[in-house]
């Protein structure tokens, strides 16, 4: 397989295109040699990962050191999606729906925004499906993080009936997926509701699974 430029996640020599980590820990090197400490900080997708690994094996292949890799951050960030659903919605309050406003079609920008909002956060950790396919029908989207898989159904409020049918429609990919629980997320555009209003999460119980209902 021919490399290719690597966006998401650590880069791995031989797969990714990436230049060497070595020029710039240099003084990483000399800081090991003093047996003293450090910390490798900065900003999202800039190589942070990718030197750490490179540290490990370099370390290692000298014979003098015995380096492991411990990935703290996926023992941090458990899947809570609950708290993840409460961090979306205040984004959705402050900027998300703002943002949303600039897609040509009204449907589209509330679906796309939480979309990209999920894979910000579990970048490197798991995965986003779209459109994945149960039976006759599509999951909006399924999120695999951290060994667990999460359904997520996507709609647009238009009055209970859309809600009825929508709690219908997520069970039935419930069960064509094995899973007991799963996460409507339900838009209501309208500019005559308080946020107030608008942000809600309550549970219910649907055909014996267990649905949360996030409103936006």
């Amino acid at each position: 397989m021919l490399p290719y430029f690597n966006i998401a996640g650590p880069c791995i020599r031989g797969q990714h295109y990436m230049l060497p980590p070595q020029r710039r820990l240099r003084e990483v090197l000399e800081l090991i040699e003093s047996h003293r400490y450090f910390t490798l900080h900065a900003g999202r997708q800039t190589g942070k990962t990718t030197s750490a690994m490179w540290l490990e094996d370099h370390l290692n292949a000298t014979g003098r050191y015995r380096a492991a890799w411990v990935d703290l951050q996926t023992a941090r960030e458990k899947p809570d999606v609950a708290s993840l659903m409460t961090d979306w919605q205040e984004f959705w309050r402050e900027d998300g729906h703002l943002a949303a406003e600039g897609f040509r079609y009204r449907e589209a920008g509330p679906h796309l925004m939480l979309m990209a909002f999920l894979q910000r956060v579990i970048n490197g950790g798991g995965r986003i499906v779209r459109e994945y396919g149960l039976g006759r029908g599509a999951l909006d989207l399924l999120v695999e993080w951290s060994g667990r898989r999460h359904a997520i159904e996507v709609k647009i409020r238009r009055d209970m009936v859309t809600e009825q049918r929508a709690l219908e429609q997520i069970t039935r990919y419930l069960d064509h997926a094995g899973l007991d629980e799963g996460w409507l997320v339900m838009f209501d555009l309208r500019s005559t509701l308080s946020w107030d209003e608008r942000l809600t999460i309550r549970e219910v119980e649907h055909h014996g699974k267990r649905v949360h209902i996030v409103g936006c």
